[in-house]
């Protein structure tokens, strides 16, 4: 274990290497302000991951990293190759367990990829950083995050999924290759993707309300019965569909009975007695908002 002072922000780093047998090296501390330190990482690991690739022709290897962090916002940039799943849990603090794949042609390149890939953490904001690589070797990086319910979350990545469930606090969500899942969440909303589904469930009407986008793929939004909000839903190729709420919509003028209030446009409306904003953008997909 490398233990080195002057600590700002108390993190453990956490290594434990499976799959392919590989060099048995240390990986280089990340950031100077790191502790290693030994631990178990559980949720999808390295032993499920190679399931997927038993048959693969590259080496692929593969190695979990545990972060713990204080407080209840987190920042976290996951690009260029890598999801993230995020969920809620009555531990202090946040924990993100990290999965880092590697594969080359061969076993040296595999080994030395996964040893340059790093994760690095300062207060808030964690990121992935590798060196570039010709087509050859590739890597990824996949996290699973441990959060407070009422965390503030600031996510990215270019080629992976967003999931949260169960989280209540703001959060603000990017991805270029990949859908957008949120399924009890509350607070503040921002989500945006460019090929992919966005689907997201509501707790309670959000005091400042949600705005979703996607470019390629549908949008779906599922909120309580009875709740306030004014809405404005656009796509350009695609149906809207309103199911089970009370809106009174005005704006679109192409009507379709067999799929819903309105094609390729745009509705305006209230729910209830109007509140938050609800913007809801596609380019290439349909609209659904729907109660619960």
């Amino acid at each position: 274990m490398l233990t080195l002072t002057r600590l700002s922000l108390a993190l453990v780093l956490t290594l434990s290497a499976c799959g392919s047998s590989r060099s048995s090296d240390p990986a280089p501390p990340s950031a100077p302000s790191t502790v290693l330190a030994a631990t178990t990482a559980t949720g999808e690991g390295c032993e499920e991951a190679a399931e997927r690739y038993r048959d693969n022709d590259r080496v692929w290897r593969c190695e979990m990293r545990t972060l713990t962090l204080d407080g209840n916002r987190l920042s976290l940039d996951a690009s260029p190759n890598g999801g993230v799943k995020v969920r809620p849990w009555n531990g202090s603090g946040i924990e993100i367990r990290a999965r880092v794949e590697t594969w080359g042609r061969t076993e040296a390149e595999a080994d030395r990829a996964l040893r340059e890939v790093e994760i690095r953490a300062e207060n808030a904001s964690v990121r992935t950083e590798r060196p570039d690589r010709d087509r050859d070797v590739w890597s990824s990086v996949h996290y699973e995050v441990f959060v407070p319910r009422e965390a503030d979350l600031d996510l990215q990545t270019v080629n992976g999924a967003i999931s949260i469930a169960g989280v209540t606090g703001s959060t603000r969500l990017r991805s270029v290759n990949g859908g957008i899942t949120l399924d009890q969440v509350g607070g503040r909303i921002e989500g945006e993707t460019v090929n992919g589904p966005v689907r997201v469930a509501l707790t309670e009407a959000p005091s400042k309300g949600v705005a979703l986008s996607t470019v390629n793929g549908p949008l779906t939004l599922s909120v309580p019965g009875g709740i306030s909000a004014e809405v404005d839903a656009e796509t350009s190729i695609g149906p809207i569909r309103i199911d089970g709420l009370p809106l009174e919509d005005e704006g679109c003028e192409d009507r379709d009975e067999r799929y819903g209030p309105c094609m390729n446009g745009r509705v305006v409306g209230t729910l209830g007695e109007g509140g938050p904003a609800f913007r809801l953008r596609t380019m290439n997909g349909p609209i659904v908002l729907e109660r619960q």
